[in-house]
């Protein structure tokens, strides 16, 4: 559904001064939000204006003005004004203040998933440091593994080769007795028989 052009830029015109305000497509036609909320809009050729549930009833008796009926369902705290009431610039700048203070009275509401525009007086108003790159992360540092416990890391340690041991030497009777001389078993038998006199 077109809207009103001329009528857009009149209302961006009134707008030039107020921060926090964008511009979203919005019921068939142009909305302009203040911090997230929709405070006026066009639809065809007509402005739509928020001034809340409060002042609903004093807002519909005036001239042009009328309840406004969304698909068959009325809303109220929102009105239609129609062209008559917007020639003149103060007609229309009233009805932009209406609109302007009941939604500053809102909480700020978040975007949604479909950012809205920002007006070029509000893109204007953004200081130049928000336009700056985001600083780069430093990349994440590795975790070293856990140290292994000491009875893994551990090697064996090679068994020693046992020694050989020395053999001993026989002592005493054991001891292995030198054998006679082949060929002297007659000087064997006088030498027994002469220490046997002896011993007599």
């Amino acid at each position: 559904m077109a809207y009103d052009e001329s009528l857009a830029a009149r209302v961006r015109a009134l707008l030039e001064r107020q921060p926090g305000t964008s511009e979203r497509k919005m019921f068939g036609g142009l909305a302009f939000l203040l911090r997230g909320n929709m405070a006026c809009g066009i639809v065809k050729d007509e402005l739509m204006v928020r001034v809340g549930p409060d002042a609903h009833d004093a807002a519909v008796r005036l001239p042009h003005a009328r309840e406004m009926d969304f698909a068959g369902r009325p809303m109220r705290g929102m009105l239609f004004v129609a062209p008559p009431a917007l020639t003149g610039e103060d007609g229309l700048r009233e009805w932009v203040q209406r609109a302007l203070s009941f939604t500053s009275t809102l909480p700020a509401k978040a975007e949604g998933k479909k950012a809205a525009r920002a007006t070029p007086q509000a893109k204007a108003a953004k200081p130049a440091a928000q336009h700056k790159p985001a600083p780069k992360r430093p990349a994440p540092k590795r975790k070293a593994s856990p140290a292994a416990p000491a009875a893994v890391r551990a090697k064996p340690k090679a068994r020693a080769t046992a020694k050989a041991r020395p053999k001993r030497k026989l002592q005493g009777r054991s001891a292995a007795r030198p054998l006679a001389k082949a060929g002297t078993p007659a000087r064997a038998t006088a030498a027994r028989r002469r220490a046997g006199a002896r011993a007599r």
